[in-house]
């Protein structure tokens, strides 16, 4: 949307591709005619429609089509993954983060590398970590991810409530049944007390482990 508003012509756009990206750019006039084909004969596809939303700066079009096909797209495919997931670009490049995140939130605890990215862009983007962990509320597993990237903002507060969160999290999680192993969930806490600077809540988180678990090599070994 940004690079297509730069232009006032199809013409204009087309002759800065070429010279940005040479013969190549044919290639995505290909992509978008393939795209509308496979819209003709299967209009209930909605990955196709983003893919279409992502392509409409060809047509110099992007500000009011894309919405029009980011909709169309979560109405034919509303728990899509891969929809719920390529919507959310959409709207986060178009400076709508509530709608993004309205749209992650019904995928993020799905385990996939769709969390990383979804975690990456939030963090980017500004979204406070006590904000993130209220919307997504994330399970325990993707908690080092979280933490990873809050810490990489430089600011000690983020990383407190992903911490304090994480807390929470364990405890839940050890308290569950199912096929959470307590000895890896107490590790991983363990791990982060460690990161954090807390050595002793750091030492009973793998004590705890360690009752789970005697056999467990990573364990005494940490």
């Amino acid at each position: 949307g940004t690079m297509a508003s730069s232009f006032m012509s199809v013409s204009e756009v087309h002759s800065w591709l070429g010279r940005a990206f040479g013969p190549d750019v044919r290639l995505l006039y290909r992509a978008q005619a393939h795209a509308r084909q496979a819209l003709e004969l299967c209009p209930l596809q909605g990955d196709v429609y983003l893919r279409m939303a992502e392509l409409a700066f060809l047509e110099l079009s992007s500000r009011e089509t894309v919405p029009a096909y980011v909709e169309q797209a979560l109405l034919v495919r509303p728990n899509e993954r891969n929809v719920l997931i390529r919507a959310g670009r959409q709207e986060l490049l178009a400076g709508q983060i509530d709608r993004a995140v309205r749209h992650w939130a019904k995928c993020f605890n799905t385990p996939g590398r769709h969390q990383r990215e979804i975690v990456y862009r939030l963090v980017r983007a500004g979204m406070p970590a006590k904000e993130f962990l209220e919307s997504f509320h994330p399970d325990w597993q993707t908690l080092p991810g979280i933490w990873k990237q809050y810490g990489n903002v430089a600011q000690p507060s983020e990383r407190n409530d992903v911490l304090a969160y994480a807390e929470g999290a364990t405890r839940r999680a050890v308290a569950g049944s199912g096929s959470v192993r307590p000895v890896n969930v107490w590790y991983l806490q363990s791990k982060l007390y460690a990161e954090a600077g807390r050595s002793q809540e750091s030492l009973e988180c793998l004590q705890r482990a360690y009752q789970c678990d005697p056999r467990q090599y990573f364990v005494r070994q940490a």
